[in-house]
């Protein structure tokens, strides 16, 4: 039996009205939507200005179609009173997201499509690295950040969590960023560094951040991200520089003795080779197919 947590969905909708206001364009058909509505005889009026931002953030974020949300909106209203309850489209809209992770999941467990070579062009002098970037972009660009997630996700054997699908949500509601450089931010986090989840105070930090320098493309997005990597890398080396100063050298010529075991696990550190260039390239490799497979998850849902 199914019993709506009122409290939970009044407090997530007026979270969503409490933060400032983004301008961006809506891609909904709002004419398709009145269309539809008006056959189940649904007051138009009732669409508010707080349900039009319900709806945009739920197709943006989850990529339902016009249809789909002209279906919440009829279940939604209440014909008598003819009032949409906002806090109930909300959490139908969530419910139809678990759906849709759900079967993505699925057809990726239970389909193993045999792998065909695909023919790309690629103009000469351009590496791998830079051919998977800019199959990245394409697909940031074109897929709903729950399918961009869901597959990521699916390819690591993993599952979008309730969390990490209100989320979603919230950023796409509240942060101002196109979904192509959330996208990017999302690969960041689960690719780029191999997160297991999108922890929400890290993804937060970063989104404010961007939305701070008004990034608005995934080129953008990619070039914000090679900045944090660079900023990270001189860190880490600057902390390991003050603590080579700082922990084995003393005033008047002490140096700290190394317990036994220490000394051998500094001895193993010496003998790891730095990543080697062919290792990079295999990287890249990876991340070139990796993004195919997004591509093909994209192409099937639009079949």
């Amino acid at each position: 039996t199914y019993t709506r947590n009122h409290a939970q969905e009044n407090r997530m909708v007026l979270d969503s009205k409490q933060q400032p206001e983004f301008e961006f364009t809506s891609d909904v058909d709002w004419d398709l939507i009145e269309g539809l509505l008006k056959t189940e005889f649904v007051d138009l009026n009732s669409i508010t200005k707080d349900v039009r931002k319900i709806v945009d953030a739920l197709y943006r974020a989850y990529g339902f179609t016009e249809q789909e949300i002209a279906q919440f909106l009829v279940i939604a209203s209440d014909l008598t009173t003819k009032v949409i309850d906002e806090e109930f489209l909300l959490k139908l809209g969530q419910e139809a997201a678990q759906d849709k992770v759900t079967q993505l999941r699925s057809e990726e467990v239970v389909e193993t499509p045999v792998s065909e070579p695909t023919e790309v062009h690629v103009a000469e002098g351009v590496s791998e690295e830079e051919l998977a970037i800019e199959q990245l972009i394409q697909a940031a660009k074109a897929m709903a950040p729950i399918d961009f997630v869901s597959s990521i996700k699916a390819q690591k054997k993993g599952y979008v969590s309730k969390a990490e699908r209100q989320l979603i949500f919230d950023l796409v509601s509240v942060s101002g960023l196109p979904n192509e450089v959330l996208n990017i931010l999302f690969h960041y986090a689960l690719v780029q560094l191999d997160n297991a989840t999108l922890a929400r105070n890290f993804i937060d930090a970063i989104a404010n951040d961007w939305a701070t320098k008004e990034i608005k493309t995934a080129q953008e997005a990619m070039e914000a991200v090679r900045n944090r990597d660079l900023q990270r890398v001189v860190k880490r080396k600057q902390q390991l520089h003050n603590a080579g100063k700082n922990n084995y050298r003393r005033p008047g010529g002490y140096q700290e003795q190394l317990p036994d075991w220490a000394k051998d696990s500094k001895a193993k550190e010496k003998q790891t080779p730095a990543p080697s260039e062919s290792q990079s390239t295999q990287v890249s490799s990876n991340l070139a197919e990796q993004i195919a497979k997004l591509k093909t998850s994209n192409q099937r849902e639009q079949q």
